[in-house]
């Protein structure tokens, strides 16, 4: 039996529409409005990271390409030559590529095997070349390897990333220069979207994660003047 049911236009707007034929469902939804507040009030919502250099991985690596490691840095392996990460310009990546690490839920303790360089400061200004090369001296090498492939079009014939904000001097930016500044040292929730299973993970660890939009992830970090706890909105 085909139904259907008749709306107003003007319900259509610039705000989420609610389009169902439970009728009892909307108007609980009503009712929960004039008690409510939106959650915005109380926590910061941003997106992920985009380096615009997935395809080849070239910014992160797992802990299967380490081969050597010591208190400061960590020794992978790639294209069959070995270079030396410092582990003061790294963050733990969090990025589900493996069946078993998917389908999480918002009780799961958050594990990651992956790390990605972060070359920037705890503001989102990148770290300029001369300080590259003084304090992580190996990891500057193994971008210089990547040249070809960080290069952004517009800078090098050879330039494919659409990095706008970068020049000749600062290459080696990711694609884009939002939400840098939100990770440094805030804990946060990571949100699952359009994930199967409701998805709020609690993260303590300063884990990145890569941009989401329509799927994917995005993180929660309450805001300073906020009256709730995380631990609260998780609930």
């Amino acid at each position: 039996e085909n139904r259907s049911v008749s709306l107003q236009s003007t319900i259509l707007n610039e705000f989420p529409w609610r389009l169902t034929d439970d009728f009892d469902f909307l108007n609980l939804l009503k009712k929960l409005e004039k008690v409510s507040v939106p959650i915005t009030n109380y926590v910061e919502i941003f997106g992920g990271i985009q380096t615009s250099a997935e395809t080849n991985r070239t910014y992160w690596f797992s802990i299967d390409e380490i081969i050597d490691e010591n208190k400061t840095t960590f020794t992978i392996m790639r294209n069959n030559k070995s270079y030396v990460i410092e582990k003061a310009i790294l963050k733990p990546y969090f990025k589900p590529v493996k069946r078993a690490e998917k389908g999480l839920n918002s009780y799961s303790i958050l594990k990651t095997d992956k790390w990605i360089i972060f070359p920037y400061d705890s503001e989102g200004h990148l770290i300029p070349q001369d300080e590259m090369q003084d304090k992580y001296i190996g990891t500057y090498r193994y971008l210089l390897d990547n040249y070809d492939v960080l290069v952004p079009a517009g800078i090098a014939p050879q330039g494919k990333r659409n990095v706008p904000h970068a020049t000749a001097d600062t290459w080696y930016h990711y694609g884009r220069s939002q939400h840098l500044s939100s990770f440094a040292n805030r804990t946060k929730l990571i949100v699952g979207i359009m994930s199967q299973l409701p998805m709020y993970a609690y993260d303590t660890n300063d884990m990145l994660i890569s941009v989401g939009g329509t799927a994917g992830y995005c993180a929660i970090s309450k805001k300073n003047d906020s009256k709730y706890d995380l631990e609260f909105i998780q609930a």
